[in-house]
This record gives C-alpha cells, structure tokens and sequence, in this order.
C-alpha cells in the first residue's frame, strides 16, 4: 500500500507524463522508462519500446508529432531519378541565416554517419537572401552532382518553393516523420527542406534520417510524376496546353 504523500507523488508523475506525451515530447524509449519508473498503466507501445529500441521519434501511441519550438536538359518530358538512398550517399546542403545553426547540426551529423556532404554555406547568421542558395543545391540534384539535396530556412516554406523552380526536382518541406516518409514513398523528393525555427534540431535529425532511408514506392506514383515532369515541359515550352492535367486523362492506376 501507497502512502498518501506517495499517491500524490505518483499522481503527479502521472499527469506530467501524459501532458509530455500529448505535446509529442515524450517517445518511446523515455516513455518506457518513465512510465515503469513511475510505476504507471501501461500504454500500447510500438515495436522495440520494450527493449528500450525503436526509433526515439516514435510516440507511445502509434502516433508521429512534430516536436514545435523554436535534371535540367532541353524540354523532354523526363524525371531526374533520385538515387537508392540507403547507405552512404552524396548530399548538398544549404540554407540562409535563419537555418544555418541547424544545417551545421546536421552537416555535422551525416558526415560522421559517413556521408558525401557538400556545404553550399552560408557560413554565418549575416542575413543573406535564401533564392540563390537553395537553386544552386537544387541544380546540383538536378544535374546527378548530388543524390539529394537539403535546404534550411527559418520555416523552410520559401526554401522549398525556390529549390522547386528547378526542373526535375521535387522538394518536400517536411516537419516529422511522416511527411517525410510519404514525400520519399509517394513523390520520390530528392529535396528535402526544414524549417529551423520550427524543428528542433533532435527532430530535425530523425526527418533527415527517415528521408535518406526510405524507398520511393513507385507502382500509382510513376504515372503521376510522369504528369508532374509533363507540366514542367509544358511551361518551359510556353505551350501551356493543360493535357498533362486534363480530367479526361486519368492515372492508369488508381489509388490513394
């Protein structure tokens, strides 16, 4: 039996543990420790809580919340291939002032992890305009200099949209572990783009490791690349026409 002091302590545990869990602070492997500590109901767990493993972005619910603080050649209709991304590969990297103390983080990060990485800079947190920074990564994705390419901003927003004007390529900003993983499986992006004053960077780490790691599924997504590649061209062409979108054209498969 429990003293009453004891009860409140454990109480009190008890309801700082859910509120961490709620917030997505808390993952798995400290949920498991914390909540034996503390001597609490178990929760469902994902595979590899037990043993103290899975990855450390994984929450106790099955659930992936952010954790919020802070190829171009001539007009041909024609996808730049992202790499097979498992094990080490080359990667550029970039960002503007706001993203730089986290591109460090992660430059850091992939190349004791023993990747290629190329630092497009900047090298400081002197305001510098991001446009030029994340074109210049983007087109050496495009161009095969890069299997994939990282950009960094303050929300990551104008960072994708400029690395986007690139024929070819295709940057997904992401903010966990999920749309990460559905950019590489659904879009096969070969940009990825963060931003740093919403990601922490312990977040930021496990986004960038899921996006290296994960396959593109091809099957239903071929079809709708190929379409995405065809409105490049037609843009770039000044034809304009709108059959790589008309309805009357749809996917020959069909799906989610």
């Amino acid at each position: 039996m429990r003293t009453e002091p004891e009860r409140w302590r454990v109480a009190g545990w008890e309801r700082l543990f859910r509120r961490l869990v709620h917030l997505g602070v808390a993952r798995a492997r400290l949920g498991c420790r914390l909540g034996t500590a503390v001597g609490l109901p178990a929760f469902p767990r994902r595979r590899g809580c037990a043993s103290g493993g899975g990855s450390p972005g994984e929450l106790l619910h099955g659930s992936t919340l952010p954790i919020v603080r802070r190829r171009h050649s001539s007009h041909r209709v024609a996808l730049v291939a992202s790499a097979r991304l498992a094990g080490p590969v080359r990667i550029v990297i970039a960002s503007d002032h706001a993203g730089f103390p986290l591109k460090e983080v992660l430059v850091d990060h992939l190349r004791t992890a023993g990747h290629d990485v190329r630092d497009l800079g900047t090298h400081s947190t002197d305001p510098v305009d991001y446009p030029p920074l994340c074109a210049a990564a983007a087109r050496a994705v495009a161009r095969g200099e890069a299997d994939t390419g990282v950009v960094l901003g303050g929300s990551g927003q104008g960072e994708a949209i400029a690395a986007n004007k690139v024929h070819g390529i295709r940057a997904a900003l992401c903010h966990d572990e999920t749309t990460a993983r559905l950019a590489r499986q659904h879009n096969d992006a070969n940009v990825l783009s963060m931003g740093a004053r919403l990601v922490a960077p312990t977040l930021a780490i496990i986004i960038l490791d899921v996006f290296l790691r994960t396959a593109f599924e091809g099957g239903r997504h071929v079809a709708r690349l190929r379409q995405i590649a065809a409105i490049e061209a037609e843009e770039c062409s000044g034809t304009g026409s709108g059959d790589a979108t008309r309805p009357d054209r749809p996917s020959a498969e069909t799906g989610g």
